[in-house]
Formats: structure tokens, C-alpha cells, sequence
């Protein structure tokens, strides 16, 4: 994947494995994250968004798409 901020020098963000990331996002949101980036497809390979805390902590949430 391209880096989205060229320019802007790698990083690591951690991610969280989820069952619904639009649901787990919405529920962050609800919970007082904000929302960084919103529910992103992967093709062939899943979703993601990227939730930061009220404390300012930055992580992504994971859905892996199933596989057959």
C-alpha cells in the first residue's frame, strides 16, 4: 500500500482484529473516539478504519473478508 501522505514518514499502527468494523467503529465514535479514517476497503483482504482515543492513542480496527 502507497503511503497516503507523501511526505509524512512511516509509522506503525496497531490494529485490533474485529468481527464488524463499521459496527465497532460507529460504537467508538459513540464512546467519544474520533474517527481518523472511516471504514476502508482492502481488496480481497478485508476492512479497516482508524480510530484515535480520547487520550489521543491512534489504532486501527481490522475485519478480515472470509475466506473459502
Amino acid at each position: 500500500m502507497k503511503n497516503p501522505m507523501p511526505g509524512y514518514p512511516d509509522n506503525w499502527l496497531p490494529c485490533i482484529l474485529v468481527d464488524d468494523v463499521a459496527a465497532s467503529t460507529k460504537k467508538a465514535a459513540f464512546l467519544g473516539a474520533t474517527v481518523a479514517q472511516d471504514v476502508t476497503d482492502i481488496p480481497d483482504m478485508g476492512w479497516f478504519s482508524v480510530i484515535v482515543d480520547p487520550t489521543g492513542a491512534a489504532f486501527g480496527l481490522w475485519q478480515t473478508k472470509a475466506t473459502m
